[in-house]
């Protein structure tokens, strides 16, 4: 058997530390982490019409992020 070995592109590893700086306002959100967001794309297929969907289901994750981050900051502000 003569098999050929391809490499495959790049890919991301583990979830990208995105720059929430403006994480509240979605459409600059986007593209401050224009270069991440293509590149955690599909392990960074070609761009195609799921992929404004794939940025909103990113921002809104770091969005529930953030949330959850001030909810564990509250319960320990009390305890201290």
């Amino acid at each position: 058997m003569n098999a050929r070995l391809r490499p495959i592109g790049a890919q991301l590893a583990r979830r990208p530390d995105y720059d929430n700086t403006m994480l509240g306002h979605e459409v600059d959100w986007v593209a401050d982490n224009s270069e991440l967001l293509r590149r955690w794309w599909k392990a960074g297929e070609h761009i195609d019409a799921d992929y404004p969907y794939f940025c909103r289901s990113q921002h809104d994750i770091e969005l529930a992020r953030r949330e959850e981050f001030k909810q564990t900051a509250y319960a320990f502000d009390g305890a201290i």
